[in-house]
């Protein structure tokens, strides 16, 4: 992603990382301070854009109510299950003009693929909340992230993006309702009872001694604009990107760094430290002690990144996260 480097800086920049030296003088495991704002585009149910040094990254979240036709009667799991996501990243062409035209579909591609990778983890999204009417209707997710500009890292700065956008997405609130027509019992319970009826229809079949309907459909009930949070958003998992240069490892690379690493390994951190995915890039082989090292400080600094945007998302007035890692708790 990064331009080409002659092997004259190359080389200058790989022995400043291995001395523990970095061009702005970080160390080797310090974040550049990170900038989040939410609700950005107030047509998604849900947005929010992230920014680290010059890389700037803006997601939105939109609910589509999909029909579950093919789901089995019964089966709930696979109903649950049918609760789906779309999603998708685009790269500005200003954004990496250094690049010819023609790689950034590929890339588009590639970053597409780590998101919907992230939103199919397992418990990721609370599938249950997402059902409308059982084996019929649910909200599917639309995830859509732009790369607005590049400076590096934008693994780690796209996830918490997206991480954001969930924070803020609203789930708006449905009732049920089931068409039903007038027979002789309703014509005994008295007129204006036929047609469809909403909920309440379920206390007339109970009286009659009848099995209740199935809803058949769903509406939006009145003042649900707001909606309601996703449930378990606090426990979505954090993105950490380690960039290895045996015998060292860094966080947050900037494009020079990036051309000068062989092998970065991306992890999915939740914030109770358990580590639920893992992706690595380039061709360097990782050895079992290294990656024994690797995994352990992702761990670390995974669970000081989510506590530092739990406590950031639940402000309302977002601002910088800080300088590092460290100061991040």
């Amino acid at each position: 992603m990064a331009a080409p480097l002659s092997k004259a800086e190359s080389s200058y920049l790989s022995t400043g990382l291995l001395l523990s030296e970095r061009a702005d003088g970080r160390s080797l495991l310090d974040y550049r301070p990170i900038t989040l704002a939410t609700g950005v585009v107030p047509s998604a149910n849900g947005s929010a854009r992230a920014r680290v040094g010059d890389t700037d990254v803006l997601v939105a979240v939109k609910l589509d109510a999909v029909r579950l036709d093919d789901v089995v009667d019964g089966d709930d799991e696979r109903q649950e299950g049918k609760a789906q996501f779309v999603c998708s990243v685009e790269c500005s062409p200003s954004a990496l003009p250094h690049l010819p035209t023609d790689t950034l579909p590929d890339l588009s591609s590639d970053l597409t693929t780590l998101l919907s990778y992230y939103l199919s983890l397992p418990s990721l999204l609370p599938l249950r909340q997402l059902l409308i009417v059982p084996r019929r209707r649910a909200w599917q997710l639309s995830v859509d992230a732009l790369l607005l500009s590049y400076g590096g890292n934008v693994t780690d700065v796209l996830f918490a993006a997206v991480r954001a956008a969930l924070w803020d997405l609203r789930v708006p609130k449905t009732r049920n309702f089931v068409y039903d027509t007038p027979d002789a019992a309703d014509s005994a319970l008295g007129p204006g009872l036929g047609g469809f009826r909403i909920e309440r229809a379920g206390v007339l079949d109970h009286a009659r001694g009848l099995r209740r309907p199935e809803a058949a459909d769903f509406e939006l009930e009145d003042g649900s604009d707001e909606g309601v949070p996703l449930e378990g958003r606090e426990l979505l998992p954090v993105c950490i990107t380690l960039n290895l240069l045996t015998p060292i490892f860094y966080l947050d690379a900037l494009p020079a760094e990036e051309a000068c690493t062989p092998c970065r390994v991306i992890l999915f951190v939740r914030p109770s430290g358990a580590l639920c995915g893992l992706h690595r890039v380039g061709d360097s082989e990782i050895m079992p002690a290294e990656l024994k090292q690797v995994l352990h400080e992702a761990v670390k600094h995974g669970q000081e990144l989510a506590k530092a945007l739990n406590d950031r998302l639940r402000d309302p007035k977002i601002a910088s996260l800080g300088s590092n890692l460290g100061a991040f708790s």
